[in-house]
């Protein structure tokens, strides 16, 4: 992955509430960004790179055989060609960039997740770096991404991983059935943007706040409400959470919980399915 800074004020540049903004400038950042975008494509594709994906702010390019160094070197040219300092990121053991939900051979804009050489993971745009995604599901996240890329190769990664990572999703639907998550695990934290009264419906968060209101806590913007789901299908929204600090034992939403969990498991093993039985025909040549 290479970076370079283009857009850092694209969006307040042409902001209306802006009141230094000037549409001129916006509109030159961006044809500024697309020259320079194009012309570095252009130089990676003549090196025989292939392109991955490309936004605003990055690059992400492959080639077999190639180094961390042959990446630098990459980047020091493209330095030198765009006059835009760019260095290399991140040098990935292996990513995947999800598609998008409407246009599934499309890669989603800033929506993947990989893992370095040295076994920190690098993700975007999934649930474990979402704010109100509950501890459990992160770290169950994080343990497939380990698990699906502990392989040495790609076609261990569908042969070998894959599986491995499907096991742990049925532990951990095991474990949510039979009560051994720790309801504090499963804690959702979500921030309140605006006052209560300013929301027309009732959502989750919404509902928590009120239950602290009404035991005399002090609710405004910017406060973090954490709660637990208890029963999703009440009539009731007010009854479908508990709130922390909880008084003595409750009884979690299992069917929340395990579809949380199947979600993030799609997260993580949808970029495979479309070409996991094309890999292991081709593993059988």
């Amino acid at each position: 992955m290479l970076k370079y800074i283009l857009v850092t004020l694209y969006g307040t540049s042409g902001c209306c509430w802006n009141r230094w903004g000037n549409v001129l400038a916006f509109e030159e950042i961006n044809r500024k960004s697309r020259e320079i975008m194009i012309k570095s494509i252009a130089h990676v594709q003549s090196l025989g790179y292939k392109i991955l994906y490309a936004d605003c702010d990055s690059i992400f390019i492959k080639k077999e055989n190639s180094t961390k160094e042959d990446y630098e070197k990459v980047a020091e040219e493209l330095t030198k060609i765009t006059g835009i300092p760019m260095t290399l990121d991140h040098h990935y053991k292996f990513i995947a960039l999800l598609p998008q939900e409407s246009r599934p051979k499309l890669e989603a804009q800033k929506h993947y997740y990989g893992i370095l050489y040295d076994g920190e993971i690098v993700a975007r745009g999934i649930e474990l770096r979402k704010q109100d995604t509950p501890k459990y599901i992160k770290e169950l996240q994080t343990k497939m991404i380990k698990t699906l890329f502990d392989c040495k190769n790609i076609r261990e990664v569908y042969k070998i991983g894959y599986n491995k990572t499907i096991q742990i999703v049925k532990k951990a639907i095991e474990d949510i059935k039979n009560n051994k998550i720790p309801a504090e695990e499963l804690t959702i934290s979500k921030t309140l943007r605006k006052p209560l009264q300013k929301y027309k419906s009732m959502q989750p968060h919404v509902s928590a706040a009120k239950q602290l209101l009404s035991k005399g806590e002090d609710i405004k913007p910017g406060n973090i409400i954490k709660y637990t789901y208890t029963n999703t299908k009440h009539h009731n929204p007010i009854c479908r959470i508990k709130t922390i600090p909880y008084n003595g034992k409750i009884n979690v939403d299992k069917r929340k919980y395990i579809n949380m969990t199947i979600s993030a498991m799609k997260t993580i093993l949808s970029p495979l399915e479309s070409t996991k039985e094309a890999h292991e025909q081709y593993s059988l040549v």
